[in-house]
């Protein structure tokens, strides 16, 4: 298998598009669970983490918390 065989998904959010990666990851769930994602969370409670590795367990998640001001 090379590298462009596998399917990669990535996208970046903030605790307002939280509800939106959710339908997101239940989607990729049920209609490509083969695939690895990678979520970037900015500013999101570590909980967020527990949450969306509940719905699809193959998410790598990079926590990324940026001073607001």
């Amino acid at each position: 298998m090379t590298l462009l065989d596998k399917t990669v998904i990535t996208f970046t959010c903030d605790e307002k598009y939280i509800p939106y990666s959710q339908i997101l990851l239940e989607s990729i769930a049920k209609n490509s669970p083969s695939v690895d994602v990678y979520a970037r969370l900015v500013n999101c409670d570590e909980q967020y983490n527990t949450k969306l590795r509940s719905i699809f367990n193959n998410i790598t998640i990079l926590n990324d918390n940026k001073n607001v001001g």
